[in-house]
């Protein structure tokens, strides 16, 4: 099993996940976070979620369907 490529992370200093993919170098969706460790991969909505990077996941999961 190899490691994700994107996903969900909480960088050291943040307070809540913020979603990261490999395509924007590792950085945060809301382009707030860069992240170099390992993703959790899962796609679920969290209130620990960033919101901002949520609305952004939503609209890329809209244009892969």
């Amino acid at each position: 099993m190899g490691e994700a490529t994107a996903g969900w992370a909480m960088p050291s200093n943040a307070h809540k996940y913020h979603y990261f993919t490999d395509a924007a170098g590792r950085r945060s969706l809301c382009r707030q976070w860069r992240f170099f460790g390992v993703l959790d991969s899962h796609d679920l909505s969290h209130d620990d979620n960033c919101k901002d990077c949520e609305r952004r996941r939503a609209l890329q999961r809209a244009t892969e369907a």
